[in-house]
């Protein structure tokens, strides 16, 4: 499965990426930005099958890149991260097109649980 992200603190990008590591065999990483720009440019035209971002990049939002990316022909996973406490959780996240959403470093575990679910279930298709 490929994968995309986008983060804009360094801190959020090193759990992410620690995470991805371990999934290594399973998920192939397509690369990483921390502007929101280049995240919408790379995802539109790699198309990866999951799209991890981090709400806050350094230009912008994650949900700038889902607004530009979703629908169409594209259609990846997309899991948005946040480390602020409290999480800015829209309450209506899912209709805005993103499937799931994490709270770093407190839910590092759940996220490292769901991409390995992903990427068993990628390797099961």
């Amino acid at each position: 499965m490929t994968v995309y992200i986008a983060f804009g603190t360094g801190v959020t990008g090193k759990i992410i990426i620690q995470v991805l590591i371990e999934q290594a065999k399973h998920l192939d990483l397509l690369g990483h930005s921390r502007c929101v720009e280049e995240a919408i440019s790379v995802t539109v035209r790699q198309k990866p099958e999951l799209l991890i971002l981090e709400d806050t990049l350094i230009d912008g939002r994650g949900i700038d890149v889902v607004q530009q990316v979703i629908g169409g022909t594209l259609t990846p996973v997309i899991i948005m991260i946040s480390t602020n406490v409290p999480p800015p959780l829209p309450p209506d996240y899912e209709s805005q097109g993103i499937d799931l959403w994490y709270q770093l470093p407190q839910e590092t575990e759940q996220l490292r649980s769901t991409l390995r679910r992903i990427s068993d279930k990628n390797d099961n298709v």
